[in-house]
């Protein structure tokens, strides 16, 4: 309640809607345009909560604690609390399982000193995931996250065997086109469209998406201390 109440005291209407929808996954103030706007341009999954969202401030807080001469047992221990605080913040959405429950994995292999592996990670999560409600399986939202991981854990793969790519541009390219093998049959079974330029728009938006949260995490923050820093 008090992060709402800041982005709505520092931000306009629209892009305080915005920001909640992308950051703690509050959708209420989330214009229908704005959402229309985001599925055809292929750029919707920045406004669920997502591995974006749980790996980028999960890794934040990691390296935080580790700057600060924490050991990796206790940087783990407090970075699982973190994410899984911020996963009952967002109401735990399935991305949101899915991204928890694989970045606990990661950092527990380290611990134990084991080799993470993303399928037998997303098998995981899948199981969790379904073990709490199996009607899941059918549900849009969990073939796309799925969908979308397990391109990159498959395709990409094999996308890079073919030729390595030496430029960050063109592995940014391998990885949205990883994932939109899979999820692209899934998006015309429910929604009949393709956003053919999707692949660029999340090459620009992506770099900027993650930047941007970052910040609004670190504005919202300051705001509960005082809404004017």
């Amino acid at each position: 309640d008090k992060l709402v109440f800041v982005y709505n005291s520092i931000l306009p209407q629209k892009e305080a809607g915005t920001l909640m929808a992308m950051l703690l996954g509050e959708k209420y103030l989330l214009e229908d345009e704005i959402k229309a706007l985001y599925r055809e341009n292929g750029i919707s999954h920045i406004l669920a909560i997502s591995g974006l969202h749980v790996s980028l401030l999960g890794a934040a807080m990691y390296l935080l604690l580790r700057k600060l001469k924490l050991g990796l047992i206790a940087s783990t221990v407090l970075s699982l609390l973190f994410i899984y605080s911020y996963g009952i913040l967002t109401n735990f959405s399935v991305s949101t399982n899915r991204a928890v429950v694989m970045y606990s994995i990661l950092l527990l292999a380290k611990i134990f000193g084991k080799t993470f592996d993303i399928l037998s990670a997303l098998s995981l999560s899948a199981f969790v995931i379904l073990l709490q409600n199996p009607l899941e399986l059918f549900q849009t939202g969990f073939l796309l996250s799925f969908a979308a991981v397990l391109g990159i854990a498959v395709v990409l793969p094999g996308l890079n065997r073919i030729h390595d790519p030496k430029s960050p541009i063109l592995k940014a390219i391998y990885v949205s086109a990883s994932a939109q093998v899979l999820t692209l049959p899934i998006v015309l079974y429910f929604f009949f469209q393709i956003p053919t330029y999707s692949i660029i728009v999340n090459l620009l938006i992506l770099p900027l998406t993650s930047l941007l949260m970052l910040i609004a995490m670190a504005a919202g923050i300051l705001g509960i201390v005082s809404v004017s820093l």
